[in-house]
């Protein structure tokens, strides 16, 4: 919908004379699903196209964000040189900017994209050169969304290192910051965007547990999870004020998540043994390889591995579903 809104904008703006921010707005929005989906030949031809039109309005902060996705692009259609030249572009941009927490944050999520795109080609060395630049902003940023974002690409170069507890702790690290996201939502929509941003952090947590051999862990980080929305709320305004305290210190915050912060504590996630004397719970998370099935009460906790993948999981959830509905 917001495609087909954007084509026609710029029919309409190509056959007047209109400032050409709106050109690039338009192309903005068309590039997004096209980056998503990984669609790059495409995201490149529309970031030309925004930059080419944003270059010629005084938006130099806007332009500097659309050189380097344009850089982005280019790199992941294999065209390094351009990729170069648009991302030093757009560092001499951001360098002549006035310095503000929208500026760092801007740069730190294009070097953490950048990570994100060198660790996906398996240029560890380049991805951890992006990370340490992205580092340099984050104590100046106050935004868990960049923390998160951060620590889930650092902790994707730790395993591309082979470090095990260093994935772990930065896996650590994505959670306390997703934390401290949930604990500042305001209402229930800000919930929704906060399960859909922080719900993979939890589950890379959980699946480092499991394939530890602590299947209670693992079901505790994913049950803790799952079960974000009934949290009591006395609770969550007593987190909201900690989450407070700390985003409004940038000392506290990073040095604290750098050093490999504990998990909140979740006891009672999996309920008292009274409460399940009479109930046994199936619980399960869908991996790339597979389930990861939990069946617990008060006798303890039974975990079972079963292989399958996606589409063939997607297949028999299909196909369940049409029996249930046609019975």
């Amino acid at each position: 919908m917001a495609c087909t809104v954007a084509v026609r904008g710029l029919a309409h703006y190509w056959s007047g004379s209109y400032s050409p921010l709106r050109a690039h707005q338009f192309y903005s929005a068309i590039w997004f699903p096209a980056h998503k989906s990984g669609k790059w030949n495409f995201a490149l031809a529309l970031e030309k196209e925004a930059v080419s039109t944003i270059a010629l309005t005084e938006q130099r902060q806007g332009e500097a964000v659309a050189r380097q996705r344009l850089a982005n692009a280019a790199f992941m259609t294999g065209d390094y040189n351009l990729a170069t030249v648009e991302s030093n572009r757009s560092k001499e941009l951001y360098a002549v900017l006035p310095p503000s927490k929208a500026t760092r944050a801007l740069q730190a999520y294009e070097e953490i994209e950048l990570a994100k795109l060198e660790a996906d080609g398996g240029e560890i060395d380049q991805a951890s050169k992006h990370l340490v630049e992205a580092r340099n902003h984050l104590p100046q940023i106050v935004n868990y969304f960049i923390a998160l974002h951060f620590y889930q690409v650092s902790a994707k170069v730790q395993h591309l290192k082979g470090s095990k507890e260093a994935k772990q702790t930065a896996l650590r690290s994505a959670v306390v910051a997703s934390e401290w996201g949930l604990a500042s939502s305001r209402n229930e929509r800000e919930r929704s965007i906060w399960a859909r941003e922080a719900g993979q952090a939890y589950r890379d947590l959980a699946e480092v547990y499991w394939q530890s051999n602590d299947v209670e862990k693992a079901l505790e980080v994913w049950e803790w999870y799952r079960g974000a929305a009934l949290r009591k709320r006395p609770s969550l305004s007593l987190a909201r004020e900690v989450a407070g305290t700390r985003l409004k210190s940038s000392d506290v915050d990073f040095a604290s998540l750098e050093s490999g912060p504990r998990l909140p504590p979740m006891e009672g996630i999996l309920r008292g043994p009274s409460a399940l004397r009479q109930n046994t719970v199936l619980s399960y998370m869908q991996l790339p390889t597979g389930l990861a099935v939990w069946v617990f009460d008060d006798r303890g906790i039974t975990a079972k591995w079963i292989a399958v993948a996606p589409p063939e999981m997607s297949r028999l959830a299909r196909h369940f579903r049409a029996r249930r509905f046609y019975r």
